[in-house]
């Protein structure tokens, strides 16, 4: 199984196993990470993931990526404000949408709502008043571009 999830790794440039592409492999990081939390993995096959860089905890480590991302969105945008529907941002504003699911299901750690929380991000998000906004924004632009045309 090491082979395969080597050859994954070097087709899709992650070892998260999407159960889509095969559903066996990804059955099989699992039981791996599993092991390792429980204590049962063995230290040859620790070290063997280990050295082909295996993520452990791939939840985490896509919550600090998708963080990044945001914190990028909003130092660009000046908004947390990321809709799905945006081509550029599908994959952050799905995960976005998700935050906010989580956390009105009371399911989302406290570490992530304060971390959110810490960047000013909006956990009520109207995509009506996102529109508006919008649209405002891009009616002072072309005001304030014809204005210096003059």
């Amino acid at each position: 199984m090491l082979n395969k999830l080597w050859r994954y790794y070097l087709k899709f440039g992650t070892l998260v196993v999407a159960s889509r592409y095969d559903k066996q492999l990804q059955q099989w990081t699992g039981a791996m990470r599993q092991q390792q939390k429980n204590g049962t993995l063995s230290i040859e096959r620790k070290k063997c993931l280990d050295e082909i860089g295996f993520n452990w905890e791939p939840q985490i480590s896509n919550f600090k990526e998708r963080y990044k991302q945001l914190i990028e969105f909003q130092k660009k945008y000046g908004h947390t404000d990321v809709t799905y529907r945006n081509g550029e941002f599908i994959r952050l504003g799905e995960w976005v949408r998700e935050q906010r699911a989580y956390y009105k299901q009371k399911v989302l750690a406290p570490y992530k709502i304060k971390m959110l929380n810490d960047i000013s991000f909006t956990w009520n998000f109207k995509r009506d008043e996102y529109r508006y906004k919008t649209e405002l924004e891009r009616s002072l632009a072309l005001l304030n571009n014809k204005s210096h045309e003059r």
